[in-house]
């Protein structure tokens, strides 16, 4: 059997590796959005915006950061989603998890719920 598989040189896969494999149907269809995070951390837009919005939330309750929403947000909008529409269910999305650097596979690593952004 061919192996279909193809690495990619991911920096942010959590120290995983990351395979691209186009004979499995819906695991996410927003791949590319791990260069959206490569070129966010080269001009570190999210990370020098997310210093300047004061957080008052409470940290002991605070589940993600100020840096992970914006991003989950930021990334999402880029990849299309500008509303909050589908927010739920890209909150378990491996592609969007792993921008924002969260692990991929975890379900207890889901990203924000539509409430909490």
């Amino acid at each position: 059997m061919q192996d279909r598989t193809t690495p990619l040189p991911l920096p942010i896969a959590c120290g995983k590796k990351v395979f691209a494999a186009f004979d499995v149907a819906g695991l996410t269809s927003d791949g590319g959005i791990s260069f959206v995070r490569s070129v966010d951390d080269r001009l570190g837009l999210t990370a020098s915006l997310a210093a300047l919005l004061p957080d008052p939330r409470d940290l002991r309750y605070v589940t993600h950061s100020a840096l992970d929403l914006l991003r989950q947000r930021v990334y999402s909008i880029v990849a299309g989603y500008e509303d909050l529409n589908d927010a739920a269910r890209l909150r378990g999305d491996p592609a969007l998890k792993l921008a924002v650097g969260r692990d991929a596979l975890d379900s207890d690593a889901d990203l924000g719920s539509p409430a909490t952004l």
